[in-house]
């Protein structure tokens, strides 16, 4: 038996025994089990029908699956191709709305093969990306979350590389990153959530490049319970809070970023807090530009802080 077979073996009996618990708990409930519930025992069917049909690929050899909802393609759902692929496998999802919630826990690609405007993930009831395995890259999609109080996306762990998307929260927040994940969002339009931006927590790291996060009803950047990223060149705008808010021993490096037009105070470093801020333009807030306090400390240097109302 090749390594791609006992993985596949090992993956079978995790997903036929996270199956088994699910399913005892959808009876527990009765005739209105809750939709997460629901959504992930179907995710764990799929994923294993796959598992149970696919054969295994030769060593080293890795495949591009292609997904498209008029059936020119391996699948006609992301979740389907997500479910038959092997670690290391790519998958390119053409244009399309497709209503799914994604769990990526092997490492894969998943590319849209235009622009992000043209590959729409919508979810209710779950967030709309999870994402909890050691490497992958998510790039060129739209993700929209439209119901219940989940995050757009959630990273739990390893190293994500965000890129080219477009997110957004009618109903909670957008990305959420905690423990030991550390992933690059990069050139990400992050907005109109109903709650915060980005919340960085638990020692949460990664890097934020290049990213617009505006127009959400919370902080655009919340760093906090020892989370520590890096903030570079984003521009960061027109949310209902803070800009970005470091707080309880939070930490991180924010460099270039432009950070203006804020009800709030555009930056507040408070609960022991202390980031580095460097070369950053804080500028035309309704509020303070930089507001430290309850032990907050860090270093300000060569920025420019101009124009606030207060």
């Amino acid at each position: 038996m090749n390594d791609d077979r006992s993985t596949d073996q090992e993956l079978l009996k995790i997903y036929r025994d996270q199956l088994r618990v699910l399913e005892i708990q959808e009876a527990q409930f009765g005739l209105q089990p809750p939709p997460y519930i629901v959504i992930e025992i179907a995710a764990l069917r799929q994923k294993i029908a796959a598992l149970e049909l696919r054969p295994a690929h030769p060593a080293g050899k890795h495949h591009e699956w292609l997904v498209d909802q008029m059936h020119r393609g391996d699948h006609t759902t992301i979740g389907a191709a997500i479910a038959a692929a092997s670690p290391g496998d790519r998958i390119v999802v053409r244009e399309g709305v497709y209503r799914e919630a994604l769990l990526l826990d092997k490492p894969l690609e998943i590319i849209g093969e235009s622009g992000p405007g043209d590959v729409l993930v919508q979810a209710s009831g779950a967030s709309v990306l999870s994402f909890d395995c050691i490497r992958g890259v998510v790039r060129n999609l739209t993700l929209r979350q439209t119901g219940g109080e989940f995050w757009a996306v959630v990273i739990k762990s390893g190293r994500l590389d965000l890129e080219d998307c477009d997110i957004s929260n009618s109903s909670y927040g957008g990305v959420t990153i905690s423990g030991e994940a550390h992933p690059r969002l990069r050139r990400t339009r992050i907005h109109d959530n109903q709650d915060d931006g980005v919340y960085i927590l638990e020692n949460g790291q990664g890097l934020l490049e290049e990213n617009e996060i505006f127009n959400n009803v919370g902080s655009a950047v919340v760093i906090t319970t020892g989370a520590s990223p890096t903030l570079r060149r984003n521009r960061i705008h027109d949310n209902q809070s803070n800009g970005v808010l470091i707080s309880e021993n939070g930490e991180g490096l924010l460099e270039e970023n432009e950070i203006f037009n804020h009800a709030n105070p555009a930056v507040v470093i408070e609960t022991g807090a202390s980031p580095t801020l460097r070369r950053n333009r804080i500028h035309d807030n309704q509020g303070i530009g930089v507001y430290i306090l309850e032990n907050g400390q860090g270093l300000l240097e060569e920025n420019e802080i101009f124009n606030h109302a207060k």
